[in-house]
């Protein structure tokens, strides 16, 4: 998608908080949930939705479920009376608060994902970063660049 040097230069410039959507709902599930419950909360859950996090008992997450693992549980029934969703976890494609939209757009390259969860210093969820958003911090940035605005004076609301 971005393979400009140009583009992860400014991507660097943009921090992963001011372009992440928070305080938006979504479906998360405890390591012991059954894959019915996996697979009936998924049918269920807003269309942004690509990953789903397996969080302990602090709230951390201990990885995520994606799409495709949701898809294997519909094509295979005999899966539903004997899986959790903790055998059900890829990865934990995650990036800091702190980072920039350059590591971030990494992550989501080398683990082969369309979102990333975003957490605090505490290790907890405070929101979802998925494409789309670097698309869009993206686009603003290189607009303003190009009427003479200075990126100081983009707000972190002016990003979404």
């Amino acid at each position: 998608v971005f393979e400009d040097p140009f583009t992860f230069d400014v991507l660097r410039e943009v921090k992963v908080s001011e372009a992440l959507v928070r305080d938006r709902s979504y479906v998360a599930f405890e390591p012991r949930a059954t894959a019915r419950q996996v697979l009936g909360r998924t049918l269920h859950a807003a269309s942004w939705q690509d990953v789903f996090p397996v969080v302990g008992e602090e709230g951390r997450p201990l990885g995520l479920i994606t799409t495709e693992a949701v898809r294997a549980l519909a094509t295979n029934s005999e899966l539903l009376d004997f899986t959790v969703a903790a055998d059900l976890i890829a990865m934990t494609a995650c990036v800091m608060e702190d980072d920039d939209l350059h590591t971030a757009l990494e992550r989501m390259l080398g683990e082969s994902v369309r979102e990333l969860l975003v957490l605090d210093q505490d290790g907890k969820i405070t929101g979802f970063l998925g494409e789309s958003e670097i698309q869009a911090a993206y686009h603003r940035v290189t607009s303003a660049d190009r009427s003479g605005a200075h990126r100081a004076s983009l707000s972190p609301d002016s990003l979404r």
